[in-house]
């Protein structure tokens, strides 16, 4: 296996590096004067950073708190918005592999990324979020206050979603095993939308598995939320009476010590050899799966299939949103083959029959097999990859490919952050078109539309009435092409600010207005009460 050190010539110059001057001859006579200006012209272009579009090489296992701000600001003064998008895009990659980087104890990098039995990725030591966002409302346990590099392992899990892991918790610790649930909107179990596409339905693969989900917060939102005691509803009306909103850390460029609120969410499908998954295509792991009667577990080994990366920054207070997807998920080269236990096979995509050419697309309910029975989604990408994050990937995935790694199965779908973060929202109503959808959120983000086609499958439906996009869903009728806004979706987030009590003597949470949760769905979606007795005051 080659070293990334070894590599590092191939791949050109890093993104932020201080230029050398070359010689320049101007015909002066005499080498003392030809000396002074070469070291006057040195210092004068040592001046500031320099946009390269490689990305930077050796690896860095070092998660990027932000981007360079000088650099943005020089290339947006400059009218370069397409060097802008790149430089976003090559800290998308950065995120993604050091967040994926194998990592042994006490949260040692390996020495390469390809090194998978160094340890699981660097992701398995952040916080998941049913360790935050307990089922009973309960404090998180102490050992959350600490980082994960000081505990290998995580919390027992003796259940989860009232359903006993049984034999299978003695193995539950273990950060590399996942634990993941199969709860359908009819079936539903439980209200955590991470065993959900948010706010939709559940996503079928070609074999007729469902897709899928996890929510892990690093060590720098873990701790904001526990020391403002933002776990439970209860917590978040005390916060909400003394505050507006929530105002999580930010990343500070080239401040490895302080890399800002980091949210990731993971999308799997489980492998099946026998029906021509190809599992050396795909990062894997075990899983414990929920039985389809939700009544109990079963380990199934599965494939990572998307990530989302949403990361606060001092460049991004509306935060950055990296998207990521396996390259087979919608379309393969049907020619191509891959050497599986010494026999050819042709590739197929998990998500996407080619076949059915009348199926309906990125569609609830799904198709049915009618030899089966078994449901499947045909999902398509409704807004492609734009071609310089097809260049940017082609490298990557070149890197990895030499390396031997198992990231090169993985793309970039786009990066989304505001290119003007003090642009306030745009107040929806009549006249306010194109702003109440493209700058919904404030901070006029690029690309407008941000999707990954597994994780938001359902909101990919292209033309679209207009109340759809805008903030409130206001009953306007005419229509727009539209798809979804990672920061578009995630402003209209809030936390709790008191609740109502029903003739049954539940409680029902009430939410503050668009932002007040900082951009995060997790407090409004995966927070409970308290069971314990304790009590916040319910509104007038």
């Amino acid at each position: 296996m080659e070293s990334v050190d070894r590599l590092s010539s191939a791949m050109g110059r890093s993104l932020i590096h201080q230029p050398c001057s070359s010689f320049i001859r101007h015909g002066l006579a005499g080498l003392a004067l030809s000396g002074l200006l070469l070291a006057t012209q040195l210092a004068a272009a040592q001046t500031g950073p320099v946009f390269s579009p490689d990305l930077p090489s050796p690896l860095s296992p070092v998660i990027p708190s932000d981007v360079d701000p000088a650099l943005i600001g020089t290339l947006t003064k400059n009218g370069e918005f397409a060097q802008v998008q790149r430089v976003f895009d090559i800290f998308s990659w950065q995120q993604f592999l050091a967040i994926n980087w194998p990592t042994g104890e006490q949260g040692k990098p390996a020495p390469h990324i390809a090194d998978l039995a160094f340890g699981p990725p660097a992701w398995t030591r952040w916080h998941e979020s049913f360790e935050l966002f307990r089922e009973d409302g309960r404090p998180p346990p102490s050992m959350l206050t600490e980082t994960q590099a000081a505990r290998p392992l995580r919390q027992a899990v003796t259940a989860r979603h009232g359903v006993p892991l049984g034999p299978m918790a003695a193995t539950s610790t273990d950060r590399s095993k996942r634990i993941l649930s199969i709860i359908s909107a009819t079936k539903a179990l439980t209200v955590l939308d991470e065993t959900r596409q948010a706010f939709t339905h559940p996503l079928w693969d070609q074999h007729g598995q469902q897709a899928h989900y996890e929510i892990l917060m690093n060590d720098t939102e873990t701790q904001y939320i526990v020391q403002n005691q933002l776990y439970n509803f209860d917590g978040q009306i005390a916060f909400s009476n003394t505050h507006n909103a929530l105002n999580m850390p930010a990343g500070s460029f080239n401040r490895p010590e302080q890399p800002g609120a980091i949210e990731i969410k993971l999308a799997w499908r489980i492998l099946d050899e026998a029906a021509g998954d190809i599992p050396q295509r795909y990062f894997t792991t075990t899983a414990m799966i929920l039985n389809d009667d939700g009544k109990g577990w079963h380990d199934a080994q599965v494939g990572l299939v998307g990530m989302h990366i949403a990361h606060k920054t001092g460049t991004s207070p509306q935060w950055s949103w990296s998207t990521f997807e396996h390259v087979d998920n919608l379309q393969v080269n049907s020619l191509e083959t891959v050497q599986v236990n010494g026999k050819p096979q042709h590739l197929r995509a998990s998500f996407n029959n080619p076949d059915c050419a009348t199926c309906l697309v990125n569609s609830y309910p799904p198709t049915k097999d009618p030899a089966t029975g078994q449901l499947r989604t045909q999902v398509t990408r409704v807004i492609p990859i734009p071609p310089a994050t097809e260049q940017i990937n082609r490298q990557a995935q070149a890197l990895l490919r030499d390396m031997g790694s198992v990231w090169q199965y993985y793309e970039l779908i786009n990066t989304q952050w505001p290119t003007d973060p003090a642009a306030p929202p745009t107040t929806p109503g009549p006249g306010t078109l194109p702003g109440s959808i493209d700058n919904k959120s404030g901070g006029k983000p690029t690309p407008v539309y941000l999707a990954n086609s597994i994780m938001e499958t359902y909101f990919q439906q292209g033309n679209q009435p207009v109340g759809q996009e805008e903030e409130g869903g206001p009953a306007v009728t005419d229509h727009v092409f539209a798809t979804e806004s990672c920061m578009g979706c995630h402003y209209s987030a809030g936390i709790a600010s008191a609740y109502t009590l029903g003739a049954n003597g539940v409680k029902t949470a009430t939410f503050n207005g668009p932002t007040s949760a900082d951009f995060s769905w997790t407090f409004q979606q995966l927070a409970h009460f308290r069971t314990d007795g304790t009590e916040a005051k319910p509104s007038p």
